[in-house]
């Protein structure tokens, strides 16, 4: 993605991936979220879908850690 997410055309070249993927959806106002965090939202909701299934790709090692031991890798 090339725009940033808060502005209209980084907003737009997000839809039509997510509708692609099984998330379309019709921009409209939702009491306390922001229109840019419903596309993050969906784009998690995608993602844990195909951690489920075992199709995702892991960026980083696996025994990747922070200071906390949360694992420090990209999924997509």
């Amino acid at each position: 993605m090339l725009s940033r997410t808060r502005r209209p055309d980084g907003f737009a070249e997000r839809l039509d991936p997510l509708a692609r993927h099984g998330f379309p959806w019709e921009p409209r106002p939702l009491p306390g979220a922001a229109r840019d965090d419903v596309l993050d939202a969906m784009a998690v909701c995608r993602t844990a879908l195909l951690i489920a299934e075992g199709t995702a790709t892991r960026l980083g090692p696996e025994h990747e850690r922070d200071r906390y031991g949360l694992p420090m890798n990209i999924w997509f």
